[in-house]
């Protein structure tokens, strides 16, 4: 379901960031920093069937409308590249992350069922029989 902003979001967007961003809602989980997604742009060019280099100009063109924020991981050992992921910005998270629904404040209540026998249905096969001299 989306929120009464997503259609503003979808015009900043543009229809390939629309798509790439989509891709990463669904890939997103609650942390510190906010939703974020560990993705890549060749994952998610995968993910979309585009090309990495459209996916690249879709995530520019996010971050650039201040739609996600791009965050690099080095190794902590050696100080070299060790993946990315992206923060969703809280009108992304506004407009389109569902949160789960919550628990009833009390149980709900299952109709009492009534069951009814099924109508008996004779035995074609034993009354053909018996019918038989």
């Amino acid at each position: 379901m989306l929120g009464p902003t997503a259609p503003a979001l979808r015009r900043r967007a543009g229809p390939v960031g629309w798509t790439t961003l989509e891709a990463l809602v669904a890939g997103a989980a609650p942390e510190p920093a906010g939703w974020t997604c560990p993705t890549n742009v060749r994952r998610l060019a995968a993910e979309l069937g585009l090309s990495k280099d459209t996916v690249a100009r879709a995530l520019v063109r996010l971050a650039t409308a201040g739609l996600v924020l791009r965050r690099e991981h080095r190794s902590a050992e050696h100080g070299t590249f060790a993946g990315s992921s992206y923060v969703l910005g809280p009108e992304v998270v506004e407009a389109l992350v569902v949160p789960p629904p919550a628990a009833p404040s009390r149980p709900i209540r299952q109709p009492k069922s009534r069951l009814i026998d099924p109508p008996v249905q004779p035995d074609l096969f034993t009354a053909t029989a018996e019918a038989r001299p």
